[in-house]
């Protein structure tokens, strides 16, 4: 039988190459995928591995894709260097752990809204690591806290573990606001994926813990309703009987997913809004031209919302947000090719004309447009053409006066979870 990568202290080197391939996969797609990515040491043969946004989008989830998150191997060996959680769901999805009732502990932490940061020892150093690179933005705000306010910290860890970390910034909030900069230590991780034990005594260690939940039982509807004042929600860790490996799920709280709703606005007006834009900043008529790169935006954007997925619906929620693009779209190509057929009429009834700036050509225009074979939405645009405007204020001026029905700008945002709150403060 193949070790299990998710407690395997090796992974076999040509699985992940396979899995980081681009080739057509099944389920289909428009495009070929991989299924994780992998980042390369600048001059280290190591390597961090990270399912990839499709995984989730198709639902191919396994022992490998699921053992990918912030997974670090040597590059000639595939032995695990350092890893952190394996992938783990909101307790509502289907893949969550179910408690059994045979846990011989529950612990309830706080969700911290931060970055992943992972610290381990290799090649004679200590490497702190974002989720998918040894270098950033991420990295270097890490090692200042580690320098600046764990200073001799790390003469205190074991070198064979990795520790893992939730980076916060108050200058790059996520949903939740803070008030410093900090690293939370979340856990200890050793390479076959065994965890420190429930009765871990924290305090032998310097760093900030997240706070616990003084639960004597465990409710995950009741602890989402709890909705406490800029919080993100709960990590509840179940220890089997058998194992020292805590089965996670996360409880996030319907105030937090309000907030985050609000703040990446996908409703049907916030995604018309990114469509305009989007159109406006194509400077091209040819209707090939614009659907591919139309569809490139739409790509772009549907991927930035995947991290999002699992907390309003998954693939359904996501099948909704394509959909909204998708009658937006078609509204727009529609509408564009009615007015390039509109102009070209026009054309050949004359206009503009050698005299388009007298005034009475330009009334004797505007009464041509105002008949009932011209679309009044297109009216504006068309005015903007009649004058000589740019193709690139023409399209921006069609993108941004057409009249849109109003099922395609309501505000109401997509998901089919309804956000009833109330707000209890922390026990």
């Amino acid at each position: 039988m193949k070790p299990d990568p998710r407690i395997s202290d090796t992974i076999d080197i040509p699985l992940l190459q396979d899995y980081a391939t681009l080739r057509t996969r099944s389920p289909p797609s428009r495009k070929k995928w991989a299924l994780i990515k992998s980042t390369l040491h600048p001059h280290l043969p190591i390597a961090i591995h990270n399912y990839t946004q499709d995984v989730p989008s198709h639902n191919v989830w396994d022992p490998l894709t699921l053992a990918a998150r912030t997974l670090v191997t040597e590059t000639e060996t595939g032995a695990v260097v350092s890893r952190s959680f394996s992938k783990f769901f909101n307790h509502h999805e289907p893949l969550a752990y179910k408690p059994t009732g045979d846990e011989t502990a529950v612990i309830v932490e706080e969700k911290v809204d931060g970055s992943i940061v992972s610290l381990f020892w290799y090649a004679g150093e200590w490497h702190a690591i974002s989720k998918s690179q040894f270098e950033g933005p991420f990295v270097h705000l890490a090692n200042e806290i580690l320098r600046n306010k764990y200073a001799g910290a790390l003469e205190k860890l074991d070198k064979e573990k990795t520790y893992v970390f939730e980076l916060i910034n108050p200058s790059q909030p996520i949903g939740v606001k803070y008030i410093q900069q900090d690293m939370i230590l979340l856990s200890i991780v050793s390479k076959d994926a065994r965890e420190a034990p429930p009765d871990f005594d924290w305090s032998k260690l310097p760093f900030t813990r997240p706070r616990e939940l003084d639960a004597r039982t465990v409710n995950l509807d009741e602890l989402r309703a709890m909705n406490p004042v800029n919080e993100e929600g709960f990590v509840v860790k179940f220890y089997p009987s058998q194992g020292v490996r805590p089965q996670r799920v996360k409880v996030k709280f319907d105030s937090y997913l309000a907030l985050v709703k609000t703040r990446y606005n996908v409703s049907p007006a916030g995604i018309l809004k990114l469509y305009i834009k989007s159109r406006g900043a194509i400077s091209e008529l040819k209707e090939a031209i614009v659907r591919e790169r139309m569809a490139v935006a739409r790509d772009k954007y549907m991927q930035s919302l995947q991290p999002l997925a699992d907390d309003f619906g998954g693939d359904a929620w996501l099948r909704q947000v394509e959909d909204a693009w998708s009658r937006i779209d078609r509204h727009f190509v529609g509408k564009e090719r009615e007015w390039q057929r509109v102009v070209a009429v026009l054309k050949a009834e004359g206009y503009p004309g050698p005299n388009s700036r007298e005034h009475t050509q330009k009334k004797r225009f505007s009464a041509r447009i105002g008949q009932g074979d011209v679309d009044a939405g297109l009216r504006e645009v068309l005015h903007n053409w009649y004058a000589g405007a740019s193709t690139r204020h023409q399209i921006r001026c069609f993108a941004g006066t057409l009249p849109v029905p109003d099922e395609l700008k309501q505000n109401e945002a997509l998901g089919d979870r309804k956000l009833e709150m109330t707000v209890t403060p922390w026990k």
